[in-house]
């Protein structure tokens, strides 16, 4: 039986913590097995600390962020932006969403979803796009019947290193 999740904009210096480990939790599941030269140590250095986040959130209106705490722990975390001239995330996308793996399959990564799609219409966009790693079935499967279809290979040149990532697309 799943527990009220509480959605809201990080509010302090912990939960932005809490996120950051969180997402460092949920890459390394992703990211197990990694391609030759892939070791943990690279992927560490892809970044985990929390001024990652308030950089790439600081400016609500090209970027927001969602957790979603059971109590005072956060068991999940969205990020949206919209950014038409961005390298790696050109126009609406869906740049992040981690759900602890004991909360999943709970609705809570439907909640936090939502909270992005809100926010991209809310931006005036008609069209999300995310990136999920090509050997990660169960986002994938999440994010089709979730109304996502696939639309190619993440160019390798906006793609983490040796990871295989394919476009989602959505219209809003």
């Amino acid at each position: 039986m799943s527990q009220e999740l509480i959605i809201s904009s990080p509010g302090n210096e912990e939960e932005l913590r809490q996120v950051a480990e969180l997402e460092r939790q949920c890459s390394h599941s992703t990211y197990l097995d990694p391609p030759s030269g892939i070791t943990t140590a690279v992927i560490e250095s892809w970044g985990w600390g929390t001024s990652r986040y308030h950089d790439r959130f600081i400016n609500p209106a090209e970027a927001d962020m969602w957790v979603g705490r059971i109590g005072s722990i956060v068991v999940g975390y969205a990020g949206a932006s919209h950014i038409p001239n961005h390298a790696t995330y050109p126009g609406p996308y869906v740049q992040k969403l981690y759900v602890h793996p004991a909360h999943q399959n709970c609705g809570y990564g439907r909640m936090l979803l939502n909270a992005a799609e809100t926010w991209l219409t809310g931006k005036g966009c008609q069209l999300a796009q995310l990136n999920v790693a090509t050997k990660n079935t169960g986002a994938r499967r999440f994010y089709e019947k979730s109304g996502y279809a696939l639309f190619g290979d993440l160019p390798s040149d906006r793609a983490y290193p040796g990871i295989p990532e394919l476009i989602y697309t959505k219209s809003l």
